[in-house]
């Protein structure tokens, strides 16, 4: 959140206000009370590591999504269909690098069961509209209220549904966390 709006200050002199700062602030402390937990595991360099390219790939996605917005093309179908591209050639390339052997494939892939094929389409559908749905947002709001939008609300939706749909128990901090969020 705070690299995409920092980058959409630096790259398209976005509005900061002060409220934004402090509603910001709000979000991550929610997000940090949503997320930690006292006593985890020990922090190894690898996680360090992954959270930190996980963090600018993050930021990377939504600051494409907005230069999108920004180029005037307004055809998020044609960005769509390059991702599509892009995700194909990722595939192949998995699948040469295993070397053809499905053993090393997720067993997902490998054979998949009878009721993949509809929830492989509902969740295409839903993916596709949800990011047609981002590219746009993306050109229509300031980065400061569209990335703690886009990427605070997807923790706190996902801790909403994983009380709601999973009976993930959720204690007094999460809450408050989820509350601030």
């Amino acid at each position: 959140v705070l690299l995409s709006v920092l980058f959409c200050f630096i790259l398209w002199g976005e509005p900061i206000s002060p409220a934004d700062i402090v509603g910001l602030g709000v979000l991550l402390l929610g997000i940090l009370l949503i997320t930690y937990k006292r006593g985890s595991a020990h922090l190894t360099r690898g996680w360090v590591i992954y959270s930190l390219l996980f963090l600018i790939f993050g930021a990377a996605i939504g600051l494409v999504f907005k230069a999108f917005s920004k180029s005037g093309s307004g055809r998020a179908g044609d960005m769509m269909i390059v991702a599509c591209i892009v995700m194909l050639i990722s595939y192949t390339v998995i699948c040469l690098v295993c070397g053809g052997q499905l053993s090393r494939l997720p067993a997902m892939i490998r054979s998949p069961k009878s009721g993949f094929l509809p929830v492989a389409l509902i969740a295409g559908v839903l993916s596709c509209t949800y990011n047609r749905l981002n590219i746009f947002l993306s050109g229509e709001l300031i980065g400061a209220v569209f990335f703690p939008c886009f990427n605070g609300g997807v923790v706190i939706l996902s801790t909403v549904l994983g009380g709601l749909l999973l009976r993930e128990k959720l204690n007094g901090v999460q809450l408050l966390g989820t509350a601030l969020g």
